[in-house]
């Protein structure tokens, strides 16, 4: 597992965009990534650390893969750390998290059954039994 820590340049128009809106920091963090069709990026997770005393925003970044920071350094957007991050978990340990989700619900609507129109004999009616009005 790899973790980054980057600084943004809040000089930098894109960078501050990317701290404004949230869909172009998911866009800006993916973009040091392997594409789908090299294998995809993995599982990444990243929050934004709010700026300290006057120091620029960090985004701390957790992946599978190692990131590829250096075109979005050269742009000046940023500068990036990455190490290997492996946690040692142990039975009965507490840990604390600051998570921030996008629920989504999934609604199917299936349409109200129609009556079945019968014969007089009491026969379902072979290709009319379902009646387009």
């Amino acid at each position: 597992m790899h973790l980054s820590r980057l600084t943004l340049n809040t000089a930098n128009p894109a960078a501050l965009h990317a701290l404004a809106d949230s869909y172009a920091l998911h866009q800006l963090v993916l973009s040091a990534f392997p594409d789908r069709e090299e294998g995809g990026p993995g599982r990444v997770l990243y929050r934004v650390e709010p700026d300290a005393m006057g120091r620029p925003p960090e985004v701390l970044v957790q992946s599978e893969r190692k990131p590829g920071w250096q075109e979005l350094e050269r742009r000046a957007l940023l500068a990036a750390e990455c190490r290997m991050f492996s946690p040692r978990l142990q039975c009965g340990q507490r840990l604390r998290f600051r998570v921030r989700a996008n629920p989504t619900l999934r609604c199917v609507f299936e349409p109200a059954p129609r009556p079945v129109p019968r014969r007089p004999g009491g026969n379902l009616t072979g290709e009319s039994a379902y009646r387009v009005s």
